[in-house]
């Protein structure tokens, strides 16, 4: 009797200390989960693996029908038919390096990254007006 009793206060105690998903403050279409993916699918990565976890944690993930616009779990969850536009002399890219070549660096080596997000990159024979990504594609 007393091991149940035991058993009941020490369940009482956990669920009390756990927190729930409705503590848990979620942005546009994402839905608190208790336990996270931290791979969560991308418009870029619609069939991302599921990574190997040792912990379950909290979080929010994208809401049916949504998916993260990168591959970051703090990227916003979008239909991904709403993918980014790009401006004039630039196309989309599923892996848009943020370093681009630019009129004062055509030879501008990519930058080291280990994720790949979906961006804009200049179109063949433009280049970036200055080395900020989000600069003008020109002919230089």
């Amino acid at each position: 009797m007393i091991s149940f009793s035991l058993f009941i206060i020490i369940s009482t105690l956990i669920f009390a200390i756990l927190p729930t998903t409705q503590q848990i403050q979620c942005g546009k279409n994402e839905t608190p989960v208790r336990c996270v993916e931290p791979c969560q699918p991308s418009c870029s990565w619609v069939n991302r693996p599921k990574c190997p976890t040792f912990a379950c944690s909290p979080g929010c993930e994208c809401s049916p029908g949504y998916l993260r616009e990168t591959n970051s779990t703090s990227s916003l969850c979008i239909k991904c038919n709403q993918k980014k536009k790009c401006s004039v002399n630039e196309q989309l890219s599923s892996c848009a390096n943020p370093c681009q070549p630019s009129c004062s660096s055509k030879n501008r080596p990519p930058c080291p990254t280990f994720t790949c997000s979906q961006g804009c990159v200049c179109r063949k024979n433009f280049y970036r007006a200055t080395n900020d990504t989000n600069s003008r594609c020109i002919r230089c």
